[in-house]
């Protein structure tokens, strides 16, 4: 004013100073902020595009010829039904075969010398099953066998604690070859079943091996047990005449006509000998049946 000059703002010392807007925009962030806030999104797509594709092999296969492919095709079938198969070559003749043993079924009509040949066979290393004491070993009291022979010969055939009187059974049921068929019809079934889970070994596809050589199975009643022959590998006949077995049972106590009446409801020699694979002649009594077991014996490796 002094000067005569037109007068300026006078500053405010209470005003605060001003800054200037700058025009690239407020400030992001130190320099490489951009880099963190991109960086996994350009991770993610990464990813999405690592697993599109498709793995080394494939990739491999894609980048081979068809003659190549199909070479590659059939070398992997190879090596999948190579293993199948040895594995069935080692399992078949270890783990199943060897657990069957050799099953021998020994017929004979009564006083033939069944029973010898059997103990004879057992003597050299065979698992012996007798029929008769395994039939007799089903005649549990109370049980379902029990009960349909009582209905079926008397129940007069039980005694006061509900076991067979086997002497009465017997009387009854051969008399007659119906009485034995009726017998038969009722037993067998379940003989059948027992017979079978101790010639077949239950065990499958293990490395093992039978406890036996061989099995005998000594059949005093053939006559409707032919069902059960499918279990033998081999029938063996022990065969002689029916006058010498008459004298050999009246020999050894049994009386003429109980003999008469049991012979009666079994086959004939010759229908007998007609189910044999081998048929051993024992007219004599002798050690020439020993002979002929022993020549059975080697003919077989046993």
């Amino acid at each position: 004013q002094s000067m005569g000059g037109t007068p300026g703002p006078v500053p405010n010392p209470e005003a605060k100073p001003h800054r200037a807007e700058s025009t690239a925009g407020p400030a992001r962030g130190r320099p490489g902020a951009a880099d963190r806030w991109t960086a996994p999104s350009r991770t993610l797509e990464l990813q999405k595009g690592e697993a599109s594709r498709p793995p080394p092999f494939f990739r491999f296969i894609e980048s081979c010829n068809t003659r190549t492919r199909l070479l590659l095709a059939c070398l992997t079938v190879w090596l999948y039904f190579e293993s199948f198969f040895c594995i069935c070559a080692i399992i078949t003749p270890i783990g199943v075969r060897e657990d069957l043993m050799f099953t021998v079924f020994v017929l004979g009509n009564i006083a033939s010398g069944k029973s010898t040949a059997c103990r004879y066979l057992e003597f050299h290393g065979a698992m012996l099953i007798d029929l008769d004491e395994l039939a007799k070993s089903l005649y549990v009291p109370g049980s379902d066998i029990v009960n349909a022979l009582a209905e079926e010969f008397g129940w007069d055939i039980l005694d006061e604690e509900g076991g067979v009187r086997r002497n009465i059974l017997a009387s009854r049921a051969f008399v007659s070859p119906d009485a034995v068929a009726r017998l038969n019809s009722i037993v067998h079934p379940v003989l059948i079943e027992q017979l079978s889970l101790r010639i077949l070994d239950p065990v499958c596809c293990t490395v093992s091996s039978p406890r036996y050589p061989f099995a005998v199975v000594e059949v005093s009643a053939p006559t409707g047990f032919e069902d059960a022959f499918g279990l033998a590998d081999e029938i063996l006949v022990i065969s002689a005449p029916l006058s010498v077995r008459r004298e050999r049972a009246i020999q050894r106590g049994m009386e003429p006509s109980d003999f008469d009446a049991r012979s009666a409801c079994q086959p004939d020699e010759s229908a007998l000998c007609n189910l044999a694979t081998t048929v051993i002649d024992n007219a004599a009594g002798d050690n020439s049946l020993f002979e002929q077991l022993d020549s059975w014996l080697a003919c077989h490796g046993l």
